[in-house]
C-alpha cells in the first residue's frame, strides 16, 4: 500500500517549507513566508492527527514569529502574513 497522504505531505513538502518559518527573518522573501504559514496551516486544519501532532510541537512559536516579522515596520504591516499566522494559533487552541 502506498503513503497516507499526510505521510507524504509530511515526506515532501515539509522538508521545503518548514525551514523558511523555522528561520523567519533570515534571507525570506515575504511571500515564502506566507507561502510557507498558509501550507503549514492548510497541513493542520486538513491534515490526518499525525501530521498535525509532527506540527504543532513548533508551529506556536514559529508562528509567533512570523507575526513579529510582520508587524516589525509599523509603515508597512505585513497584514496577510500576520492574519495567516494567527490562524494558524487559531488552529492550535
Amino acid at each position: 500500500m502506498g503513503l497516507e497522504i499526510g505521510e507524504h505531505v509530511s515526506n515532501t513538502l515539509l522538508p521545503l517549507y518548514a525551514p523558511v518559518l523555522l528561520n523567519v527573518g533570515g534571507s525570506a522573501a515575504n511571500y515564502e513566508i506566507i507561502d510557507s504559514v498558509c501550507l503549514l496551516c492548510d497541513c493542520m486544519e486538513n491534515g490526518d492527527d499525525a501530521l498535525f501532532n509532527k506540527i504543532s510541537g513548533q508551529a506556536g512559536p514559529a508562528l509567533i514569529k512570523v507575526i513579529h516579522h510582520g508587524s516589525k515596520d509599523k509603515d508597512d504591516l505585513q497584514y496577510s502574513m500576520i492574519q495567516s499566522a494567527v490562524f494558524g494559533l487559531g488552529l492550535l487552541c
